[in-house]
């Protein structure tokens, strides 16, 4: 296998090109040769805090020029599903920071804890506290729609793990007893919409998770390539230590 055997590239952000605040090293040099190569790029990722803009901005300082369409994150995909439920507009409660719902507040009307909403939708919410969880989980369980951005259980930082989305999901889930329209990898609305970005093309993901990357690209029948080491879950096609050597391997020989 080479980087030519495809033309669409779909991968992952946190843990494959940075890790916190610090990019890793070879990322802005494989990018670039995938882009050279003329293959499709999408960044696929489940973490909301990185917007589209704020990811063009981050890696066009380092040199990596990127269009907005070129990045997915679960709140973009959050907006087709609400509109397929009929749900835009509707009060919504967010268990996130401000710079989520800065992304959503354009189209949905949203409410302070203590008010009821129509919808409730969670994710990695650091600022949670045991009145959020019993307000939110009320809601949920007199029939608020549940959207749960993802259930990452951890998110990979420059010296370890934080508690991820995953953490915050389970205990509005057990709390509420109500279980969440999941959005993120490798559930099917976060898949589905990568797979209208990128088409019926060669497709390689690249990610550094098997629950959740390797998985999904396994549901879309897409080749995968697992950055770090294997621990258990579903086996991807290729395994290496980067982004840098995933793009730069000959399996051929």
């Amino acid at each position: 296998m080479t980087i030519g055997d495809y033309d669409a590239f779909v991968i992952d952000l946190d843990g494959v090109v940075w890790r916190g605040d610090l990019v890793l090293p070879g990322v802005i040099e494989a990018l670039t040769a995938i882009r050279q190569k003329g293959a499709a790029i999408l960044l696929l990722t489940n973490n909301p805090h990185h917007s589209p803009e704020s990811v063009v901005e981050r890696l066009g300082a380092l040199g990596f020029e990127l269009q907005q369409e070129e990045v997915l994150n679960t709140l973009g995909v959050v907006r087709d599903v609400l509109t397929e439920q009929g749900l835009v507009g509707k009060p919504t409660l967010v268990l996130g920071p401000d710079e989520i719902e800065g992304q959503l507040r354009d189209w949905l009307a949203i409410v302070d804890i203590g008010t009821p909403p129509d919808v409730v939708i969670a994710g990695r919410y650091v600022g949670l506290t045991y009145s959020n969880l019993a307000l939110a989980s009320d809601a949920i369980r007199e029939g608020a729609f549940f959207i749960a951005l993802n259930r990452d259980p951890v998110l990979p930082v420059e010296h370890g793990y934080l508690p991820g989305a995953g953490a915050i999901i389970a205990a509005l889930e057990v709390a509420s007893g109500v279980a969440p329209l999941v959005i993120g990898k490798p559930y099917a609305p976060m898949m589905n919409a990568a797979r209208s970005r990128v088409g019926q093309r060669r497709v390689l993901m690249i990610g550094d998770r098997t629950d959740t990357d390797i998985a999904g690209a396994i549901t879309m029948g897409w080749d995968s390539v697992l950055v770090g080491a294997y621990v258990d879950g579903p086996r991807p096609t290729f395994q290496v230590d980067s982004l840098a050597e995933a793009v730069s391997m000959d399996t051929t020989g």
